[in-house]
């Protein structure tokens, strides 16, 4: 998505001129309302090629992430470094007619519509032709991922050689060769592996579920002779771990399940998160309300299923998922915490 190529070369001119210092943020105005230009943040940016009308599409804009800003005195404006956000929809446009490899095009297949690719190409351009910030989102197999709000992107896309790098986000079952589909494929994931697999690929545990975990737990508890913990606690922390498809956010609850968990494995966080109280005296509701101020969660979405939860209930319909040891290569072994939690 380049600019035109001889305000490119002006643009970049003035890059490399002398007079030009890099800044780390830049405030530019549009009307009456400011917004502060920050290196590493993203944007929407308005192009040669986009159709100007009342109420523009987000989707009609360009965007890209600022990699780098710098200033001239001659020019009210500052001048960024960019690197484009392509959607499936530019990728398919720039393969159109081209032979390309299999697994480009499984990813764009398995693309979500609010999925995007950045590209390695860095281009010029002015702080004029920024509309707006957006959220854009690094989809992981991490434990603290981050919510996505409007954007995510998992690969990246090399627009000179015309393939897709990143690992292939799919299936942790090695006989599932299928990249995942955020939105229309649920995962689950097990806390022993550290691994995100289709809920199609798993065994359901039909003998185990999160309230005999529960009771397991606080029986250890008490042998040890630990600290005991509040049972709506280690419902939070031992409930399904879920993300994807038509019933759950693309990134899941695994975020709230970590931090549930870290309260639970750590008796000085727990201390300080219930303000010195330990939260055993919590009701469920306090505890739980607790949780969506953490979050920014508001409490009148409570129950509302196109809003986040703190317990997620529609992972807790199809019960506990079990990840079975036989159908991993790589993983050997492993007994998930859905068949024995630990104590």
């Amino acid at each position: 998505m380049p600019l035109n190529p001889e305000e490119n070369d002006q643009l970049g001119m003035l890059w490399n001129s002398d007079s030009a210092k890099g800044v780390s943020e830049f405030v530019i105005l549009h009307e009456d309302e400011s917004l502060t230009l920050t290196i590493g943040d993203c944007y929407l940016f308005s192009h040669p090629g986009q159709k100007k009308r009342r109420g523009q599409d987000i989707d009609s804009y360009w965007k890209g992430v600022v990699t780098e800003i710098k200033k001239l005195p001659s020019r009210d404006d500052a001048l960024v470094k960019v690197c484009w956000f392509w959607s499936k929809q530019d990728i398919k446009q720039a393969i159109q007619g081209k032979r390309v490899d299999k697994k480009l095009r499984l990813i764009l297949g398995a693309a979500a519509q609010n999925e995007l690719f950045p590209g390695l190409e860095e281009v010029i351009n002015s702080s004029e032709a920024i509309e707006s910030d957006i959220d854009v989102v690094h989809l992981t197999d991490n434990v603290d991922q981050e919510p996505v709000i409007e954007y995510f992107f998992r690969f990246v896309w090399d627009e000179h050689q015309k393939i897709i790098r990143g690992p292939p986000s799919g299936c942790a079952i090695d006989m599932c060769h299928q990249i995942w589909n955020p939105e229309e494929e649920e995962q689950r994931y097990c806390y022993t592996c550290m691994k995100w697999c289709h809920s199609a690929c798993l065994l359901i545990s039909r003998g185990t579920t999160q309230e005999t975990i529960v009771k397991q737990l606080q029986m250890a508890l008490q042998e040890q002779g630990s600290a005991m913990v509040p049972e709506t606690l280690l419902c939070l922390a031992y409930q399904p771990i879920a993300r994807g498809g038509p019933r759950h956010f693309t990134a899941g609850n695994i975020r709230i399940v970590k931090k549930a968990r870290d309260l639970v494995e750590e008796e000085e966080t727990r201390q300080i998160f219930t303000g010195g109280m330990g939260g055993m005296t919590w009701s469920e509701d306090e505890w739980i309300a607790s949780f969506e101020n953490y979050f920014g969660f508001l409490a009148k979405d409570r129950g509302d299923m196109d809003a986040e939860q703190v317990i997620d209930t529609a992972a807790g319909e199809l019960g506990y998922i079990t990840c079975d040891p036989s159908l991993y290569e790589s993983v050997k072994g492993c007994v998930c915490e859905t068949k024995s939690p630990p104590a």
